[in-house]
């Protein structure tokens, strides 16, 4: 079990699990359907049925590959919801890139946080002398830097 400090003795590991992951989303679909194949055959069912007939998404918690939880809602969230992980080729890299980069005690600002994967990933890896924050707005963003300005 991996601990939720994000010491580097366990980025090692990580970074093995990733790849893993990474290798999964690359293969064809009969080899994610026996990945998780509970949780593949429900997530089509709901994208395919049931959520082009209700337009309405379907909210869970999902774990993600360093064993922390995040809020998801399914059919968007498909790839954290089957492999724990984002997906795409340059999400990929930037988790590679954060786990290998981020340090106990860093400080991580994730504006436009979404979710919260990269918040989420980046407080696990800087631990609890670390400081990782999450702005989902731009808006909020404005006023911030309209404040800073004012005052030069």
């Amino acid at each position: 079990m991996l601990n939720n400090t994000g010491s580097h003795k366990n980025i090692p590991h990580l970074l093995r699990k990733i790849s893993g992951l990474e290798r999964i989303a690359r293969a064809p679909k009969i080899r994610r359907l026996l990945y998780t194949p509970f949780k593949y055959i429900f997530a089509i069912i709901f994208s395919k049925v049931v959520y082009r007939l209700s337009g309405k998404t379907l909210k869970l918690s999902a774990r993600l590959f360093w064993d922390d939880q995040v809020q998801i809602a399914l059919p968007a969230s498909m790839d954290l919801f089957l492999l724990g992980c984002k997906t795409d080729d340059s999400e990929i890299r930037l988790t590679k890139f954060m786990l290998t980069h981020l340090h106990e005690g860093d400080c991580f600002v994730d504006i436009g946080s979404h979710m919260g994967y990269y918040s989420l990933l980046s407080s696990f890896c800087v631990g609890e002398k670390g400081r990782g924050t999450k702005r989902r707005s731009f808006r909020y963003l404005f006023v911030y830097w309209k404040k800073i300005f004012q005052n030069i």
